[in-house]
């Protein structure tokens, strides 16, 4: 999905993909283009650069990777997972635990986040970025509501310009 959106968008561009995933990402190179292209792209695979992000997952290094694909010349930035660094190890939820977990150890988590957030609004490729989904569940007037969220702060939707989910 996001490898054809990223094809999409950049036509002969460099396609950098930064995987918190240890190195799932390499695997989809593997796939046939012609499944989402067409017949006259039958037997072509996507192209694109990986850099591997490793725990502990602060936001930090996202920042860092974002801005070193840039300077590489990547026209596109697909980020996989984002929700590493908010839920994962080392992520903005254990950075505001081991700081004692009340409100003013969430200080430099969202300090992190936000500077995360903007590398992403600023940064001069298209970046692109997969989250975590969770089910949720709500209790209303006796009745079981199911639905799904992502493992985000609530803040991050107003975050992007656009989204998208599969089943």
């Amino acid at each position: 999905g996001l490898l054809a959106l990223a094809h999409k968008l950049t036509k002969d561009g460099k396609i950098a993909v930064i995987c918190t995933e240890r190195g799932r990402a390499g695997k989809y190179g593997r796939v046939d283009i012609g499944k989402y292209f067409g017949p006259a792209f039958s037997g072509q695979r996507f192209s694109y650069g990986v850099f591997l992000i490793e725990q502990p997952f602060r936001p930090e290094k996202m920042v860092q990777a974002i801005e070193l694909s840039s300077k590489e010349g990547y026209n596109v930035v697909i980020a996989d997972n984002l929700s590493s660094f908010w839920t994962g190890v080392g992520g903005c939820m254990d950075m505001a635990s081991e700081a004692g977990g009340s409100q003013y150890a969430w200080k430099e988590p969202k300090i992190e986040w936000k500077r995360l957030m903007d590398a992403i609004n600023c940064a001069p490729a298209h970046v692109l970025f997969s989250v975590r989904g969770r089910a949720t569940y709500d209790i209303l007037k006796g009745k079981n509501k199911q639905g799904s969220d992502i493992a985000q702060t609530k803040a991050f939707s107003s975050a992007y310009e656009c989204d998208a989910s599969t089943d």
